[in-house]
């Protein structure tokens, strides 16, 4: 067997498995363009790394697929972040973006879906104590 099918994983968010028709996953730096007058140069100035959104074209297709589908609204609608088991990128922790889920009539027993999840998560600044200035503040 080849080296890239050794290393491909099975899809799934949150314990929740899904096939993988196509994904995709924006990658590189921000960047913003600054153009003068009278320059030939632009200045080029770097935003940091790009965030990363991973999107998947998938479906659950099974006996059970109603089941599954519901299993797999609730890990979406769950806040927070969660494990995604990307096939090619493996375990990654993301929450969950934009998603869309269609069922189609020519298509029994089968669910497809748009999924979209956001590397890292938000996380708000946290005040803390400053043990040094209430120790200068208590030293005579």
């Amino acid at each position: 067997m080849s080296e890239w099918r050794d290393l491909r994983r099975e899809a799934s968010f949150r314990g929740v498995p899904f096939w993988v028709d196509s994904d995709s996953v924006p990658v590189g730096r921000r960047t913003q363009l600054h153009e003068y007058p009278k320059r030939d140069q632009p200045m080029v100035e770097d935003m940091g790394r790009q965030t990363r959104e991973y999107k998947f074209e998938g479906f659950i297709v099974g006996s059970d697929f109603i089941a599954q589908r519901d299993n797999l609204l609730k890990a979406l609608d769950t806040p927070g972040p969660g494990e995604l088991i990307h096939p090619w990128f493996g375990r990654l922790s993301v929450t969950a973006g934009k998603c869309e889920i269609s069922h189609s009539r020519n298509e029994l027993g089968m669910v497809r879906f748009n999924l979209s999840f956001i590397d890292g998560m938000l996380t708000f600044p946290v005040q803390r104590v400053n043990t040094r200035r209430q120790l200068v503040a208590h030293v005579p």
